[in-house]
């Protein structure tokens, strides 16, 4: 049981957690460390999600699931670009700017990512914050009076023209009808009002409360805390990519499987060739290191070269 535990910690670390088996304690225990603060991360996501959806919806079945859905989904991304911090250890002719662009644009994913998930869960510890709360009611109360207003400019005419009938009329009879109009309109009005104060007070505002956030400072602190906690196993990662035990062991590993499949595969080509007596595709190699091909021979080359300027000059 202890063994499965360890394997599912060392698998959130984005590593090959067979090969981190026969690793030394003193090499795996990094990995480790950074298995459980992504398991925690994991957590993390599962209890912001959870928040951000029963702010909309108050079905528990439906909240465990979707939560449960989206966190692996989430969690998974996470890990996808975790993995691809790891080091590419097989020969490549990949550049160092590339690299630095590639790397930085990660880490500014996984901030945004934090700052993402960060939120659901500030807004539950400081929802009773005075400062919060008063910011609140103030933008509740605005969005209820601009409704007033726009309902207002909606029946202002109606209105008028409805207390200029009543005016000029003649009879009784005429200025009840027109009495009962203009109250109908006040009534519904009232009404509008009432529903719409309804509807404010159920609306959950996450935007709004994301931006009354941003003004108390000790939400920064948890902003500040989570995306730490995100970034932290990235850079751990890039701490262990030189001169670790664990990464020489899974390059010799790479490799060997690498030129295996390799010589597998040129021994199947040569003896379809010399079954068939097709020998069109048995061409000489333009690489000095097969099946890398990271260092093109220089004969080739020239030849090439040397090939396609007699091609342009005489058709």
């Amino acid at each position: 049981m202890l063994k499965d535990i360890r394997h599912l910690i060392y698998s959130l670390a984005a590593e090959d957690a067979f090969i981190l088996k026969s690793c030394e304690p003193k090499v795996s225990r990094y990995f480790l460390l950074i298995g459980l603060i992504v398991l925690f991360i994991y957590l993390l996501c599962a209890v912001s999600i959870g928040l951000f959806i029963y702010s909309f919806i108050n079905n528990y079945f439906v909240i465990f699931f979707l939560t449960l859905f989206i966190s692996l989904f989430i969690i998974n991304l996470y890990l996808f670009i975790l993995h691809n911090i790891s080091p590419n250890l097989l020969p490549n002719n990949a550049t160092n700017t590339s690299n630095f662009f590639e790397s930085l644009l990660k880490l500014g994913f996984l901030i945004f990512l934090a700052i993402a998930i960060s939120k659901p869960i500030e807004i539950f510890i400081f929802k009773d914050n005075a400062a919060f709360q008063r910011a609140l009611e103030g933008f509740k109360d605005q969005k209820l009076e601009d409704f007033k207003i726009n309902l207002n400019e909606l029946t202002t005419d109606r209105l008028n023209d409805l207390n200029d009938l009543y005016n000029r009329s003649s009879t009784n009879i005429e200025r009840e009808s027109f009495k009962i109009d203009i109250e109908r309109i006040h009534e519904i009005n009232q009404q509008r009002i009432v529903q719409m104060a309804l509807s404010i007070e159920k609306s959950s505002f996450f935007i709004e409360k994301s931006k009354i956030l941003f003004k108390i400072k000790e939400s920064k602190y948890v902003t500040f805390f989570i995306s730490f906690l995100f970034i932290l196993p990235w850079f751990l990662k890039i701490i262990l990519r030189n001169n670790n035990p664990y990464y020489e062991l899974k390059k010799d590993i790479e490799m060997r499987m690498v030129r295996e499949d390799y010589v597998s595969f040129i021994g199947h080509k040569n003896s379809l060739l010399y079954r068939f007596k097709d020998y069109r595709f048995n061409m000489p190699p333009k690489y000095l290191d097969p099946p890398f091909n990271t260092k093109l021979i220089r004969d080739n080359m020239i030849m090439n070269s040397s090939k396609k300027l007699i091609e342009k000059i005489y058709g």
